[in-house]
């Protein structure tokens, strides 16, 4: 599997609750630096595939796209 797009821009809580979801005034979590090996265990890991499955590939300004 792919995992391609702005990896900076992602972080592991974006995949339980989106950004827009959180209520005004609400923290919302911001990544600290590029993690593509997070993304690409997390990814992984709720497709129940071995990690190794799992590539990133980042660009930037991009949508995150799995393949």
């Amino acid at each position: 599997m792919e995992v391609r797009g702005a990896v900076g821009a992602w972080h592991p809580s974006y995949f339980t609750k989106a950004i827009e979801s959180y209520a005004e005034g609400e923290q919302v979590p911001v990544p600290t630096e590029p993690d593509p090996g997070g993304l690409a265990g997390v990814v992984a890991a709720a497709l129940g595939e071995p990690r190794g499955k799992v590539t990133v590939e980042d660009l930037p300004d991009g949508d995150q796209t799995v393949d």
